[in-house]
This record gives structure tokens, sequence and C-alpha cells, in this order.
């Protein structure tokens, strides 16, 4: 994998240079284009196959009459949610303090950041959507925003701290656990998850 490629030791096997193919990205792209022009059907994957992302599928409609409005604040939560996912993923997983003075093992890998992510994305999808004194929902006819409910809103990931992420993340990773080395009875390695260089993770959002 890329992160085994990263973490091995220098090699001469390792120093290969690689480039992109314009050519064939070219007829890629041209193929991709004749075939919707011809409403040929594409193969393409869905964006939850593995059922790691959130799609806001539970999110509540509340007080939300008109269908293209909903659907509207369900994409924003989505939006938002692949905002902060990319910005906390931007790099491979280095290896974290605690890894760095013992002989643990940090497990953490891209499917346990999503699945944390969209838990905390989840957590306010069964609240009803405020409405004003007319009953009318606030700034419906305005703007779409993400509730302030949203821990994914953009004042709430402005104010985050590395305190905070860590305490909304944390709670949704596995648990740490001892793992029998393979073909040893005795020799156990403790593996952890959690998320490294929390502080620079935070400020990108």
């Amino acid at each position: 994998s890329s992160r085994r490629w990263i973490d091995a030791p220098l090699r001469d096997d390792r120093k290969t240079t690689v480039s992109i193919n314009h050519d064939a990205l070219d007829k890629f792209a041209s193929e991709i284009t004749q075939s919707i022009l011809a409403n040929q059907s594409l193969e393409v994957t869905e964006w939850d196959t593995d059922g790691w992302h959130y799609t806001g599928t539970n999110f509540k409609k509340g007080w939300v009459v008109d269908d293209d409005h909903y659907e509207w604040m369900r994409m924003e939560r989505v939006a938002l949610y692949v905002l902060t996912l990319d910005a906390i993923n931007f790099c491979f997983w280095p290896l974290s303090s605690v890894t760095e003075k013992s002989d643990a093992k940090n497990g953490l890998e891209y499917e346990h950041l999503a699945v944390a992510i969209r838990k905390v994305a989840e957590e306010d999808d069964e609240e009803m959507i405020q409405v004003d004194e007319d009953g009318r929902v606030d700034n419906a006819t305005i703007i779409i925003r993400a509730a302030s409910s949203y821990a994914l809103s953009p004042a709430n990931l402005a104010a985050l701290t590395p305190t905070k992420l860590q305490s909304m993340m944390q709670p949704h990773f596995p648990p740490s656990s001892l793992l029998q080395e393979k073909d040893s009875e005795e020799d156990t390695s403790l593996t952890i998850y959690e998320l490294p260089n929390i502080e620079v993770r935070c400020q990108l959002l």
C-alpha cells in the first residue's frame, strides 16, 4: 500500500519517477464524453458504496415543505462533511507521539476517519429545523445554510480547537487492542487509533 511504501526504509527500488500519461487521460475523457452524449450508462462508484460516508439520508425534513429546499440543505450538510474529511485527511498518517515512544502501532485508516466524521455529522439529523413566529423556516427564502446544531457548520468549524476536535473524534475511533503476532504464541503488539498532528489538521478547518 502507499502507506507501507511511505513507512518503508529508503531503498533503491523506491526511487521511481512517475508521470501522467496525458494522451491516455485525453482518450479516457473523450470516452466519458462520448458515452454521456450517447446516453449510455456509466459504471461509476456510488458515493457511499462502503457505508463509510455521510449522506444526510436520515436528516429530518422538519418544517421544510419545499422538496428542493430540503435537498439543498441536505447537500449543504454533505458538502461540509466532505470539506471536513478532506481537510483532516490532507496527508498520510505519520507516526503519532505515542507510537514514537513505544512499540505501539497506529492502526488509523481512512475508513476510520470517514466513519468517525460521519457519526459526528449525524448527531443532529433527528433534530427539527427551527421556525420563526410566522411558522416559516428561518432564512428559508434568503440563504441555504447549515444550522448551528450541525457540528460541521462553518461557525462550528471555525471555532474548533485541537482539544475540541480530539474530543469529537476519539470516541468514534476503534478502541486500542493487543494483537497476537503471527507465528508467535508470546509476542503481542499494541494497536492504537489516534489522529496525529491534530493541531495542524485543526488549522486547516
